[in-house]
């Protein structure tokens, strides 16, 4: 099947306008898909039905709302099981893959790869002060051990930090990406 197809196959689901199908540049149709739904959600029904599944269609634009609907008609019990549908939810997992710049191996890696998105998507919303606190606690150190690891001479300039007195550096933000926050 032609990427073409595929782009008309997502637009009649979502009911764009057979006109912006023209417009979608098949090197960018993800990018241009996700920005069509934006633009004209307000023209939509606000919530519709995709594979048993209620979306918001104004909340498209939210990466964690769009992994987290997508997640759930892909692992809907209900979901239909003809040939349009099953290539419609590969191409779901096609954008998944570029919103996430991963490529999923099996199911396994998928469920692992979104779940963690989901989680990590709310600590990073977080301010950096309080998730180095926090990650510092996790690992049960004290400021001066985590200042002699990031490689600061005193445990003030972690105090900064934890603060929000101080910016981090660059490799306080790496650290924070090893601890998993």
């Amino acid at each position: 099947m032609k990427m073409s197809q595929k782009i008309r196959q997502v637009s009649d689901l979502l009911k764009l306008p057979r006109v912006f199908i023209t417009v979608i540049n098949e090197p960018t149709y993800v990018e241009d898909i996700h920005r069509l739904i934006g633009e004209f959600a307000q023209n939509l029904p606000r919530t519709k039905k995709i594979h048993s599944v209620d979306v918001d269609l104004g909340r498209l634009k939210d990466n964690q709302y769009f992994v987290k609907k997508a997640y759930q008609i892909l692992t809907n019990p209900n979901r239909p099981m003809d040939a349009d549908s099953v290539q419609w939810r590969v191409l779901l997992v096609q954008v998944l893959e570029k919103k996430l710049n991963t490529q999923f191996q099996n199911t396994a890696d998928f469920k692992k790869k979104i779940k963690a998105f989901l989680e990590g998507y709310q600590v990073r919303k977080k301010p950096p002060a309080e998730r180095i606190k926090k990650a510092r606690k996790k690992m049960k150190w004290t400021q001066k051990q985590l200042a002699d690891h990031l490689g600061y001479k005193s445990h003030v300039t972690v105090a900064q930090l934890e603060k929000g007195s101080r910016a981090p550096a660059k490799r306080v933000f790496q650290w924070l990406a090893e601890a998993g926050m």
